[in-house]
């Protein structure tokens, strides 16, 4: 199953409008091999902002509570400063105790690989 839309996102102090795009994929699956399913859930986020151009979060959730997430921009830059956050980034997030964050890799247009 797959729901897709597109919807103005609102961000930052002024509270302005970005256009976004949203696709969620929700897929339960027998495994083959132990005959149990599972599920998981994808939602990927893509905005055009004013000031570092595109940002695409893919966000995994599977299992009973695991995470992955992958975040992608428009420019080495800004890929660098959200690199220097992700501490306190994982930090906020493990206070929530909802979702376990397993992975998290963050990539740029002109990089070749997610790091």
């Amino acid at each position: 199953r797959s729901l897709n839309f597109m919807m103005p996102l609102y961000m930052g102090d002024e509270e302005k409008s970005y256009p976004s795009y949203i696709h969620v994929y929700d897929e339960n699956e027998q495994d083959p091999y132990t005959g149990e399913f599972q599920k998981e859930t994808w939602l990927r986020l893509c905005v055009l902002t004013d000031n570092i151009g595109a940002v695409e979060l893919t966000c995994r959730v599977y299992g009973e509570k695991e995470l992955d997430m992958r975040l992608f921009f428009s420019d080495h830059e800004t890929a660098e400063e959200f690199r220097d956050v992700i501490p306190d980034f994982i930090s906020n997030l493990g206070q929530t105790r909802e979702l376990t964050l397993n992975e998290i890799k963050v990539g740029a247009v002109d990089e070749r690989r997610f790091l």
